[in-house]
């Protein structure tokens, strides 16, 4: 069992099917997109800042998901695990797959309380061929999202 930190106060209990202990909790600067995917979902702490973000995130992305989470008295437009797309409860069968349509672009599929979902994760690379999470959307579901849409930035990234 894993316990994972979000949102002050929140706490989310994932099984994984996949153990997320191998991964490390560093992204390093030569994981491949799938990779990367894991170690975010391996951290311990959900709001990352500073350096820790940049491993991941795109720099806009990084600096929107630390400015919405910076005021611990005010809910931001992200406020839920962006990696589960909720605000806890139990997750099961966590995977990780690429996706052939398209470079970069990973799913992690699990069940939240019985319910199947899947996260997509958008990728690009660095010119110095790092990837970076440029946004996470959940699209199977009545109420969809997008990251980038919730902190309002541009659907493309302007730079990787």
């Amino acid at each position: 069992m894993l316990k994972l930190r979000g949102l002050p106060g929140w706490r989310l209990t994932a099984w994984a099917g996949l153990s997320l202990a191998a991964c490390s909790a560093a992204a390093p600067d030569d994981s491949g997109p799938v990779e990367l995917v894991q170690a975010l979902y391996a951290e311990e702490q959900l709001w990352l800042e500073g350096q820790d973000s940049l491993a991941y995130f795109t720099t806009d992305l990084s600096e929107a998901l630390i400015e919405d989470g910076s005021d611990p008295e005010l809910v931001g437009a992200v406020n839920f695990d962006y990696r589960f797309g909720s605000q806890d409860g139990a997750i099961t069968g966590l995977r990780f797959e690429s996706l052939n349509r398209a470079p970069g672009l990973v799913a992690a599929s699990f069940e939240h309380e019985g319910d199947p979902r899947t996260v997509i994760w958008t990728l690009c690379r660095r010119d110095n061929g790092a990837w970076r999470i440029a946004d996470a959307a959940r699209e199977d579901s009545d109420d969809p999202w997008s990251l980038r849409t919730l902190l309002n930035l541009q659907v493309a990234p302007p730079v990787c």
